[in-house]
């Protein structure tokens, strides 16, 4: 196997090429002409990612009722290589709200296509500890019967320390 060089950004090379080539370009086709194929649905999709996103991530407390509404019991989350289930989920929520005071998010794009709902977000995160860090997230969402299904999302610490690069992962 051939080992790929690492840039300043922590990510492989090839992960940053496959965003650039695969990723970005479908996310813009997606905005550009996703609206033209896709319906009311996807719209009520996104919207449920986004009520997701502010509710359960960015808000302070931890809400398993909420996470119940919201996301399948079937749920799975990959992130960065590693599979969390639904109760892994809300585990990875709860130790979320431990160790970090604020979570804020800005969504730089969205994009909705039938059941599928990419996002590209920052989140700038206060850990209770006084540290911060800034995350990149590309997200792809399944979104199936009201509920988020699914999520794969590639994660990029921009700011902050290096052990804080799992936190989308962390449990």
């Amino acid at each position: 196997a051939s080992v790929r060089c690492a840039v300043s950004s922590g990510w492989p090379i090839s992960v940053i090429e496959y965003l650039d080539t695969v990723i970005m370009p479908l996310l813009i086709g997606f905005m550009l002409f996703g609206r033209y194929h896709t319906g009311e649905n996807s719209m009520i999709h996104q919207t449920l990612v986004l009520t997701a996103l502010q509710q359960i991530v960015a808000n302070p407390e931890h809400q398993p009722e909420l996470i119940a509404k919201l996301f399948s019991p079937h749920y799975r989350q990959a992130v960065d290589g590693h599979t969390l289930d639904y109760p892994q989920f809300i585990q990875h929520m709860a130790l979320l709200k431990q160790i970090t005071c604020s979570m804020q998010l800005q969504i730089l794009a969205i994009a909705a296509a039938g059941e599928n709902v990419f996002t590209h977000h920052w989140v700038n995160v206060e850990k209770r500890d006084g540290s911060q860090c800034q995350i990149r997230v590309l997200a792809h969402f399944i979104v199936r019967d009201g509920q988020i299904q699914s999520c794969v999302e590639l994660t990029q610490l921009l700011a902050g320390e290096h052990q804080d690069r799992d936190l989308g992962s962390r449990r």
